[in-house]
């Protein structure tokens, strides 16, 4: 994954890597479309 970024599961696979200032933003977008 690398210094400064964070990887989203979901349901046991990797969906996304993303930078960690965005981390809050994009797991709240996940919940919301469960």
């Amino acid at each position: 994954c690398g210094k400064g970024k964070a990887v989203l599961f979901k349901k046991g696979k990797k969906i996304r890597t993303i930078k960690e200032k965005e981390f809050l933003t994009a797991l709240m977008s996940e919940v919301e479309r469960l």
